[in-house]
């Protein structure tokens, strides 16, 4: 082959002249009107240096790859179309799927190849497909060779088979993989970790996305994704569902979704973990007369409401009366603290240690009063989940200053007041319960009791009761 100037002939005039150089009973006007059918054999799709590659490598005519400018070698993304067959295709490795199995036991791998402009899916097999899952990762610049384009449900398709090579050029930027997955309009996610938790089955990760906005991610617990994940780390969450709850971004990853631990990320000036958590102490809850319940928690001296749906979450708060929590992922609307989907509890173990102030009336006192109070009425609200129960005690109390609407769940309380065991509410039927609470309540209403109660000063017709000894 001649040697070109490469500064002064169009990357597709060097494979023009090698064409009419070896055909020479080809005329300048008949190769071009070759490469015309050629564009229009393909919809017009394919740019002119592909079409003219193609006709070559059609004509047999041989010439060194290295002698040719990649354009010409290999196609962009672009122009890939239908019916190609043997041409070599560079791209970005932007999104992946875990290593797979048909139903009949042959192994498959599928991960999507794009630049700027344009995207598409590439699928290998067999142990083609083996060899790429462990050389090829999300971030990868590539050089596909040999391939071939084929639809499959109605979208074009690289097809990588035992003929085939991949070679990999290096590693994109970070920034420069995030751009491109957003003009391809990809699930491609970044998280600068600060908190993991795990429950059973499931791993939840709080952090700052690529935009440092404050994010969720869930994740299954998969042996491929024991990577160690700590505060932080920085990953890449490919094929992830996003959507949005409250002031965070929710992820979800699912087991065909990929993680990938990256170099960590600056940038993102606010990563502080408190952002994303609440802590307080446990004063008491009330159960819905369904699923789930409204937890009081003593945050900075003031009792904060927090709403749960979930008896699961309930539950766990329940087992920390009087007790210290941290609550991770909540969502405030309309001014109310609500659970959210990635809502999480973290038990601190302090316990609640407030000044007793005795001798005092309601209408004196804020805070942890020991008093002695009239019982006025009482009423019970329960339910069984796996055969423990959930239950909110109602008291209102008079110490003739003024009247107070209490709470409590306290099993020492339901006993005192109903003579009843926690294990029998979930063993005794509802009408003999209801029997016993008819009962009790006629023979308890009018009694003393000596009473420790967190009464609220900012709203003093609300009580938490911790103990209640009767005086009659």
């Amino acid at each position: 082959m001649d040697e070109y100037s490469w500064h002064e002939t169009p990357p597709e005039e060097i494979l023009i002249e090698e064409i009419l150089r070896h055909k020479r009973n080809l005329t300048r006007e008949d190769l071009e009107r070759l490469i015309r059918e050629k564009i229009e054999d393909f919809g017009g799709v394919i740019k002119r240096e592909a079409a003219v590659y193609l006709l070559a490598k059609e004509m047999g005519i041989n010439f060194l790859r290295e002698f040719l400018p990649a354009s010409l070698t290999a196609l962009r993304v672009r122009d890939l179309a239908v019916g190609l067959r043997n041409v070599d295709v560079e791209g970005v490795v932007v999104s992946m799927y875990p290593l797979s199995v048909t139903s009949g036991g042959k192994q498959y791998l599928r991960f999507a190849l794009a630049d700027r402009e344009a995207i598409i899916w590439s699928v290998a097999w067999g142990e083609k497909a083996l060899e790429l899952s462990g050389m090829l990762t999300v971030g990868k610049k590539v050089l596909v060779k040999a391939v071939s384009v084929k639809k499959y449900r109605e979208k074009n398709e690289l097809i990588i088979d035992k003929n085939s090579s991949v070679e990999v050029l290096g590693d994109v930027s970070f920034d420069e993989l995030l751009r491109i997955a957003k003009t391809h309009s990809l699930r491609l996610h970044a998280l600068s970790v600060v908190h993991v938790a795990k429950e059973s089955g499931r791993i939840f990760l709080y952090g700052f996305d690529e935009e440092c906005n404050p994010a969720v991610a869930v994740l299954p617990v998969l042996d491929r994704f024991s990577l160690e994940i700590t505060p932080g780390s920085t990953l890449l969450l490919d094929n992830c569902g996003r959507s949005t709850v409250g002031e965070y971004n929710y992820l979800v990853c699912r087991e065909n979704s990929n993680v990938l631990k990256v170099q960590r990320r600056d940038g993102c000036s606010d990563t502080h973990a408190s952002r994303f958590y609440l802590e307080g102490y446990v004063l008491g809850f009330e159960i819905f007369r369904r699923e789930g319940g409204r937890v009081y928690l003593l945050v900075n001296g003031k009792p904060e409401p927090l709403v749960l749906f979930r008896d699961s979450l309930l539950s766990s708060l329940a087992a920390l009366s009087a007790r210290k929590a941290r609550i991770w992922g909540l969502r405030r609307t309309d001014g109310t603290l609500r659970e959210a989907p990635f809502t999480q509890v973290e038990a601190l173990g302090e316990q609640l240690q407030l000044q007793v102030v005795k001798g005092k009336k309601l209408l004196e006192c804020s805070g942890l009063l020991e008093a002695t109070l009239t019982l006025v009425s009482a009423d019970l609200r329960f339910r069984c989940i796996d055969g423990r129960p959930l239950y909110t005690v109602y008291l209102v109390f008079d110490d003739g200053t003024a009247t107070i609407r209490a709470v409590s769940n306290s099993p020492q309380i339901l006993e005192e007041v109903y003579e009843l065991q926690e294990s029998d509410l979930c063993e005794l039927e509802s009408s003999v319960i209801e029997k016993i609470k008819t009962y009790r309540v006629e023979r308890i209403g009018g009694l003393e009791y000596a009473t420790k109660i967190f009464v609220n000063k900012f709203s003093p017709k609300t009580g938490f009761v911790f103990s209640l000894r009767s005086l009659g």
